[in-house]
């Protein structure tokens, strides 16, 4: 059995560079970090919309995975803002991993309004952001500003 893990679960928008600040914070550790990209982001904002598709699905194998096969004493995951939390919710409803989770730091809580998924296409290119939305039947992001799918 292996020490310790933290799992750095990146904001939208966020790369490997800026994670290395909180890599030295949890220097005692072995850290693994991952990022949505955001297409990944989009889908799983609209999942309510459309069913469980979203692609952090796989990140969240890729965890589970990771988990499984260095076996750690335990691990903590620290979260930013949507992009970590997406991810981590999808660990949780995806894996069957018997994960000793001794602690989740929330960096940046999460918030759930859809007004996120437009802002998550600011960082797709505009292939993403057909790619994210063609499972859905949508063109353009212009139904995602319309009062009824604002959370009140």
């Amino acid at each position: 059995m292996a020490g310790p893990l933290v799992v750095l679960l990146g904001w939208l928008g966020s790369q490997p560079k800026y994670l290395r600040r909180y890599e030295e914070l949890h220097s005692n550790f072995d850290v693994l970090d991952r990022i949505a990209r955001p297409s990944m982001i989009i889908d799983a904002l609209l999942r309510p919309l459309k069913g469980d598709t979203g692609t952090t699905v796989s990140l969240a194998r890729e965890i589970d995975e990771y988990i499984r096969r260095t076996q750690p004493s335990f691990v903590i995951f620290h979260i930013f803002s949507n992009g970590g939390g997406l991810v981590f919710e999808s660990f949780f409803k995806t894996t069957r991993s018997k994960t000793k989770v001794a602690g989740v730091i929330l960096d940046s809580c999460p918030s759930v309004d859809l007004c996120d998924v437009s802002s998550a296409f600011e960082y797709c290119t505009p292939q993403d952001q057909l790619n994210a939305l063609q499972p859905y039947g949508a063109c353009d992001i212009s139904f995602l500003n319309r009062p009824e799918t604002q959370l009140q």
